[in-house]
């Protein structure tokens, strides 16, 4: 019983690795101060899709710049407008410009790591998008843990299955006809 949250961490892993290997599609607000001209990068944050700023009734998307754009454009951050372009600053900052001159809340739609299952975590993408295959995969972890062998086998099958129904769920919902392949499709080929 107390090997079970890692089990289930390990069987996160491996679906990370085989199946959603770039990450999961996500969305995070953080409201940033008026001056400020940083975001923090969520937990997890591997690439970002769009940014948007949230000012009052107003949405805009930001476009992406190399960071010696920001700092050719808007050399002097103390003055202030409504940002424009965003750019990594490090690995868990983005660099805003022009520097915010009200309470912006930023929107960012990216890819990123799935939250860990936890005690105070109980669902995450997994449970909600893929709930079987986490269970096979945990059950694969578990009788690693025990050394059954054969009841490891089993759940193997049946993990390999519900790839393979996540792959065509995929499939049709893009209305695919094998012309495009994503990492999913890729991992159920291999």
């Amino acid at each position: 019983q107390d090997y079970v949250p890692t089990a289930v961490d390990l069987a996160e892993t491996r679906l990370i690795k085989e199946v959603f290997k770039e990450g999961v599609a996500q969305d995070f607000d953080q409201p940033v101060n008026q001056g400020d001209n940083k975001i923090t990068k969520p937990v997890g944050y591997r690439a970002a899709r769009d940014i948007y700023t949230i000012t009052g009734t107003t949405t805009v998307r930001l476009l992406k710049r190399p960071r010696s754009f920001i700092t050719e454009y808007h050399p002097d951050s103390s003055v202030e407008g409504t940002p424009k372009y965003y750019a990594d600053f490090d690995g868990s900052t983005f660099i805003v410009c022009p520097t915010p001159d009200a309470l912006t809340t930023y929107r960012m739609h990216y890819i990123g790591r799935a939250s860990k299952l936890s005690d105070a975590i109980q669902t995450n993408f997994f449970t909600d998008f893929c709930a079987d295959v986490l269970f096979y995969a945990t059950m694969i972890e578990m009788c690693r843990f025990d050394k059954d062998m054969d009841a490891r086998a089993d759940w193997e099958a049946a993990y390999q299955n519900g790839i393979k129904s996540l792959a065509n769920e995929a499939k049709r919902e893009r209305g695919d006809d094998d012309q495009h392949h994503t990492s999913l499709d890729d991992s159920v080929n291999q």
